[in-house]
């Protein structure tokens, strides 16, 4: 079925009452949560480590110093990041409904920012 969109929400390709439904929808908010702040954080922060740069968070960075090899280290930063996640989930699954998708969409902002951060990182020490 094909709608007109119209109103304010017409640039985001759906109809005014199709977009809150969207918006209530966390599920999606999750997986994007987990591939930018899960594994896009984890994957640069390993390229960066490889490349020579350092953790600045301390805790993670404790844990690589204990960590005997680069597996260890992709190992120990992937439970870490496990663990986050799931105390993030947590803290979502006991909060009110909506107010519960505010948690993964923090989340991405969170992801997007070390994402670049590291990328601005992994390129100055690159060159």
């Amino acid at each position: 079925m094909i709608a007109v969109a119209t109103g304010s929400d017409a640039f985001l390709g759906a109809t005014a009452s199709a977009l809150p439904r969207r918006l209530a929808s966390a599920g999606s908010l999750w997986v994007l949560a987990v591939a930018v702040y899960g594994v896009g954080d984890l994957a640069s922060t390993l390229v960066g480590l490889q490349l020579g740069a350092t953790e600045s968070n301390p805790i993670p960075a404790a844990l690589i110093e204990l960590s005997p090899g680069f597996l260890a280290v992709v190992v120990v930063l992937s439970l870490w990041k496990a663990a986050t996640m799931a105390a993030f989930a947590l803290v979502a699954w006991r909060l009110p409904s909506p107010y519960a998708a505010a948690v993964p969409a923090g989340l991405c902002l969170i992801g997007v920012t070390v994402v670049g951060w590291n990328a601005s990182v992994i390129l100055s020490v690159a060159s």
